[in-house]
């Protein structure tokens, strides 16, 4: 998408490459079985071209019960510039790929690299999803108003992304971790009353 370059680096990107490549190989592995190990369930933002990719992660995550949701085809894929059709066609293109992949049917959506479109959020109500992770509105899950159908928000935070915080934002892992728990923790203890 000329709108936005993915990797503002050399090609090949040998860095991102292994970052990626160790997290397929080994790091879902390792995060896998500590979430089994302490009966959690996952919730996967999937680019869904890890389906023909790694098909065994795919299956392990099946395995373990846990849901797909979309994170588009590719995190390089973006959509911004696409018209309705397109957006429309990729949405479909990508619940086929995970109900073939999984039996799966699709329920959320954040779009790659959270370039959704003035077109988004009612073509996802319209195609069936019931939810959405790309809009950073509140930090509690609401009712979205679209043209046909329901959507619900549930909202991310951006201050907690992987790449907002470790990449651009130079912290340590350490300091990554206790954000994270930091976060569920006010979440999970609003929760009681909310």
């Amino acid at each position: 998408n000329p709108r936005k370059t993915p990797w503002p680096r050399p090609i090949p990107d040998i860095l991102n490459y292994s970052h990626r490549d160790y997290g397929n190989r080994v790091g879902f592995w390792r995060m896998a079985d500590v979430m089994a190990r302490h009966g959690v369930r996952g919730s996967v933002s999937l680019n869904v071209a890890v389906c023909d990719h790694y098909p065994e992660i795919v299956e392990a995550c099946v395995a373990r019960g846990w849901e797909l949701f979309s994170h588009g085809v590719y995190n390089t894929r973006y959509q911004y510039g696409m018209s309705p059709e397109q957006e429309r066609e990729l949405i479909r293109d990508v619940r086929d790929t995970i109900r073939r992949a999984s039996g799966q049917e699709l329920k959320g959506w954040l779009a790659p690299a959270i370039t959704l479109t003035e077109s988004t959020i009612d073509i996802l109500a319209e195609e069936g999803l019931a939810y959405t992770l790309d809009l950073f509105h509140d930090d509690q899950p609401m009712p979205v108003r679209t043209r046909a159908g329901r959507l619900v928000s549930v909202p991310y935070s951006l201050e907690i992304n992987d790449f907002t915080a470790l990449f651009q934002g130079a912290t340590s892992p350490g300091d990554y971790a206790d954000m994270i728990i930091a976060q569920f923790d006010r979440l999970y203890a609003e929760g009681a009353d909310g």
